[in-house]
């Protein structure tokens, strides 16, 4: 019997090539398809593409997969008229809870993916949405733990600044209140929701708001010496500019993607943001037409080859990323499809 076993072991062996063995630790990464409208699952290379159906809106903004991978969440836009969705990665299940709020404006996992912080308004929202309401929600359990009503606040990305408590029980976050009707600033408060229902409100002074969230952090990416090092510390990616490799200096030119409007535009091709993936082996691209935020994207690996267009969704991580290690690909409901031309 051990005489068999060793035979099936030593042609196992022989069946993992080094190319099948390579292909396994090319990661995934998913990204919202025009073609397809819905999320494409597939190698970094391309290859073992799947269809990942998120409803019949583009994603711009959410967090995206859960760090569990069990739920995708997203929303169409800042006023997205109840256009906004939690699914399970499996289809079995939908967070229905969150449906009532029509313009939702902002979702934040926690690090355990049991809650998602949403937060968003009644209001129409037309030209931007005064009051707001903040809701805990259980996704499992398909219900709100807890509500924070009418913090009426200025908008800006440095107003939601959130921290999630270790045991993920208490979400932490700062808001600006303001006199209704005349944009007077009443006061900084640092919000604390609970999973018990509990929510505090505690004023805190601008100082520690605006060290909390620094000013650079809003206005990024507009400056040039923004840098995206690879993990393991070799390649240099610099805003606007090009890859280096830092051991040997060689510089790397970014492709200019043919969804670029004006390809000689002097913006064309800047990159002003960039996702490594774990290894650093390979690197997701943001492009921009300007000095804003990343519109569009491609994906090639450290070195500059096997690059190719990736999606003009944008760069959120509801729209593109590195699909979380512990996803089981083959569960993702659709059947596999040929890689999209993009």
């Amino acid at each position: 019997m051990k005489k068999y076993a060793l035979i099936l072991s030593v042609a196992c062996l022989f069946m993992l090539t080094p190319e099948s063995m390579a292909q396994e630790h090319i990661p995934y990464i998913y990204y919202y398809s025009s073609q397809y409208s819905s999320i494409i699952v597939e190698r970094a290379d391309g290859s073992d593409s799947h269809s990942f159906d998120i409803g019949d809106h583009v994603p711009i903004f959410g967090p995206g997969f859960s760090p569990d991978g069990d739920w995708f969440a997203s929303s169409i836009s800042q006023n997205s008229q109840g256009r906004s969705t939690i699914v399970s990665v499996n289809h079995s299940a939908s967070v229905s809870a969150l449906n009532p709020l029509p313009n939702v404006s902002y979702m934040e996992w926690s690090p355990n993916s049991q809650y998602i912080l949403v937060s968003g308004s009644f209001d129409d929202c037309d030209p931007f949405c005064r009051y707001r309401t903040y809701w805990l929600i259980d996704v499992g359990a398909n219900g709100i733990v807890a509500t924070a009503h009418d913090f009426p606040f200025l908008g800006s990305p440095r107003d939601i600044s959130v921290r999630w408590s270790q045991d993920n029980h208490e979400v932490y976050y700062y808001a600006v209140e303001e006199s209704f009707g005349n944009l007077a600033t009443t006061g900084v408060y640092q919000i604390t929701m609970n999973t018990d229902g509990d929510v505090t409100k505690q004023e805190v002074s601008y100082e520690e708001y605006d060290v909390a969230n620094p000013l650079s952090d809003e206005i990024s990416p507009f400056l040039s010496q923004i840098e995206f090092v690879s993990p393991d510390g070799r390649y240099s990616i610099s805003a606007y500019s090009e890859l280096t490799d830092i051991v040997s200096g060689d510089a790397i030119r970014f492709p200019v993607p043919d969804f670029d409007p004006d390809p000689n535009s002097s913006y064309a091709g800047n990159i002003v943001e960039a996702k490594w993936d774990a290894s650093g082996d390979w690197v997701i691209l943001g492009y921009s037409i300007d000095t804003g935020n990343a519109w569009g994207s491609g994906i090639m690996r450290s070195d500059g080859s096997d690059y190719r267009q990736l999606s003009d969704c944008g760069f959120s991580p509801s729209c593109i990323g590195w699909l979380p290690e512990n996803v089981d690909v083959d569960s993702i409901p659709l059947a596999a499809i040929e890689t999209p031309s993009q």
